[in-house]
């Protein structure tokens, strides 16, 4: 009995050292199994790990390429972790036996670019971490076989634009992390379906403009540090050089906690902060409309109420009603009526659209009033 037990636990200790990589330590959790091999001095991805894989970590090692037959037949993988290795070359289909695979981390590598193929098969994929690499490149087709992602970071590369096309599609997505590339422009309606978004994050890009999107209506910019509620959503865009002019005006209406957006054009804003509610919105929103007028003036006029003048003229400057309040177009009314306060507020109040034109035909409107020739006396 004695021997039969020794050599049952020969055998063990055998098939152990078999299925665990040399300097690797494996965990056996029946029926799973995890391969730890972090801060191994590993040069390559151990030939003789064992298939039936679980969770595998091969962080802080010096591994530099990864090969087809590196994950091959490893169907039972669910957690790969490859950050802060030299990794600057991923073989196409490397990852495409790993149906199972839902978090791949490759952070703080040396990718320079994702290829068409370098993700395939990854359909069940949630988690996809690509940050701190040197990435300037992202095939247009690149993530067509990630779209169940949840969590995509991206941040700190050298990105001037992603697959948006592909984004728009990743339904799942609840996290993307953009901070820290190069990105100049997002397409309008990027995340018109991304309903599960709770957190987006561009900061220290190139955008000098944020696309109105249904999605922002419910969003809170939160510091970098904030918590938020599963029910919010988190717009962080700081460190962007912003072109604050109306086409933002939406944007500032949005709740927001202790950031410090500044605007980088026009001169008349540079440097000063992105909430400030002093914004001059008149030369904002119509400043193209107002400059031109200007050049037409004949006579400037100094007044001390927008309601004088629009009394006193009203009737040789039409304006369409349906934006001025009935106590304002009376002639009746007091000289002290307010009717720059007065207006009528568009019926869709929540469009981008109907604000601008609501605030620039009025404003418009109110110079045109003024630089209207002085009566002859």
């Amino acid at each position: 009995m004695e021997k039969l037990l020794l050599f049952l636990l020969f055998i063990g200790v055998a098939v152990r050292a078999q299925i665990c990589p040399k300097r690797c330590v494996c965990q056996i959790l029946s029926p799973n199994l995890a391969t730890l091999c972090a801060k191994k001095g590993l040069l390559f991805v151990p030939p003789n790990i064992d298939r039936r894989t679980v969770e595998l970590r091969l962080a802080d090692n010096f591994v530099t390429n990864i090969k087809r037959k590196d994950f091959a037949n490893m169907t039972s993988l669910v957690d790969l972790t490859l950050s802060r290795n030299t990794i600057s070359f991923i073989t196409p289909h490397a990852f495409a036996d790993l149906r199972n695979l839902r978090a791949l981390h490759l952070n703080s590598n040396r990718l320079t670019k994702i290829t068409n193929d370098m993700f395939s098969g990854l359909s069940n994929l949630h988690h996809l971490i690509l940050n701190n690499n040197q990435l300037t490149l992202i095939s247009s087709t690149a993530f067509d076989d990630v779209l169940a992602l949840e969590e995509l970071d991206l941040s700190y590369n050298n990105l001037e634009t992603i697959p948006w096309d592909a984004v728009e599609k990743m339904v799942s997505l609840h996290t993307l992390s953009l901070d820290h590339n190069m990105i100049d422009h997002i397409p309008k309606g990027t995340f018109s379906h991304l309903h599960k978004m709770t957190r987006l994050d561009v900061t220290s890009n190139k955008l000098q403009k944020l696309p109105p999107d249904p999605l922002f209506q419910r969003a809170q910019v939160l510091a970098t540090s904030g918590i938020i509620s599963p029910s919010t959503f988190a717009l962080s865009f700081g460190g962007n050089p912003l072109h604050c002019n109306c086409e933002l005006l939406w944007l500032r209406r949005l709740s927001r906690e202790d950031d410090l957006e500044t605007c980088a054009s026009p001169t008349l804003l540079s440097g000063r902060y992105f909430w400030d509610p002093t914004w001059p919105v008149l030369s904002l929103c119509c400043g193209g409309l107002l400059s031109y007028v200007s050049q037409q003036l004949h006579h400037h006029y100094m007044v001390s109420y927008t309601s004088r003048v629009l009394l006193h003229y009203g009737a040789r400057v039409p304006y369409p009603q349906s934006l001025i309040s009935p106590q304002c177009l009376s002639q009746a009314a007091p000289l002290s009526t307010d009717c720059s306060w007065s207006l009528q507020q568009p019926s869709d109040s929540n469009s981008h659209q109907s604000s601008l034109l609501y605030h620039c035909s009025y404003w418009l409107w109110v110079l045109l009033v003024i630089i209207q020739p002085a009566p002859n006396h």
